[in-house]
């Protein structure tokens, strides 16, 4: 009984009007005001509210909602999963990600999954990591893989790989590798350089890093996936800035080549998540064996 009165107690902040809340449950409007009532009485306090125009959520009222709202969405998504399981369906395995962190480590691993279930849906979405977390909270997400760290108690996470940065250049500034190690502060005052933009976190993990040192970049173009600063580089429009591990290709192919440094740049950890409130269906956890 109570989770009916939870479910009519949704319902009506949902539609914010008693009568048409009552007739979306197809109950009486003197039931649905008992069972509301009924409600309170249980958690001793006031949930709606009453105007002429309908309910209004007092704050107690607000505070249920929102915990009830994800009760049932994480209820919604076992069922779900319970249905594809009953069907032996693969289910959809939505996934955020940062776009260079995708081409460079998630599609190869993809592919490989793949390739033994051909079943599988995935629908995947560039985000920020930021982005990636408040989707897990809110369960629109399945897994993500990020480079921001994990403090959240409802998150579970465990470290991937580790990454770090360098600093690049093509034909044009290829004496560059040839003339021993560089400064940063060479680097960045005396050339052109090429980095991501402001508000990406490699950016601003780069920034804050600097800052340490009391350094500045000032790039001379700003480029939204480290795969196009290497092809910028490549091309002769200046040095680029990038993460060491996502342009291993191309500095293996001689496309790009990298810049000796004096300083050693930190390191940052590659972090792959998933919520605590949705749990993860056996054919997500054999796609995470993937990724070991």
């Amino acid at each position: 009984m109570i989770l009916q009165y939870y479910n009519y107690f949704y319902q009506t902040a949902l539609i914010g009007n008693m009568t048409k809340a009552a007739q979306s449950l197809y109950i009486s409007q003197p039931a649905l005001s008992k069972a509301i009532s009924n409600l309170e009485n249980i958690l001793k306090c006031k949930l709606f509210i009453r105007t002429p125009k309908g309910v209004t959520l007092t704050i107690e009222g607000e505070l249920l909602f929102q915990g009830v709202k994800e009760t049932f969405s994480i209820m919604s998504e076992t069922q779900n999963k319970i249905s594809d399981i009953k069907k032996n369906r693969i289910s959809e395995v939505r996934i955020g990600v940062g776009r260079d962190i995708f081409s460079a480590y998630l599609l190869p691993r993809l592919k490989s999954y793949y390739s033994f279930h051909p079943a599988a849906r995935f629908r995947i979405e560039m985000l920020s990591s930021q982005i990636i977390i408040d989707a897990l909270l809110d369960n629109r997400l399945d897994i993500g893989i990020m480079t921001q760290p994990m403090e959240n108690e409802l998150i579970v996470s465990r470290k991937l790989f580790s990454i770090t940065d360098c600093f690049i250049a093509g034909e044009k500034y290829k004496n560059l590798t040839e003339t021993g190690s560089h400064s940063i502060y060479e680097l960045i005052n005396y050339f052109p350089v090429i980095t991501l933009p402001k508000n990406s976190l490699t950016r601003k993990h780069m920034d804050s890093y600097l800052l340490d040192y009391g350094l500045v970049i000032t790039p001379i173009h700003e480029v939204q996936d480290t795969n196009l600063i290497a092809k910028m580089v490549s091309a002769n429009f200046g040095i680029g800035l990038v993460t060491e591990n996502f342009v291993q290709k191309e500095i293996e192919k001689k496309e790009v080549f990298k810049i000796p440094l004096i300083e050693k740049l930190p390191y940052r950890d590659v972090t792959l998540a998933w919520s605590k409130n949705l749990p993860l269906s056996s054919y997500n956890k054999d796609l995470l064996a993937y990724f070991d």
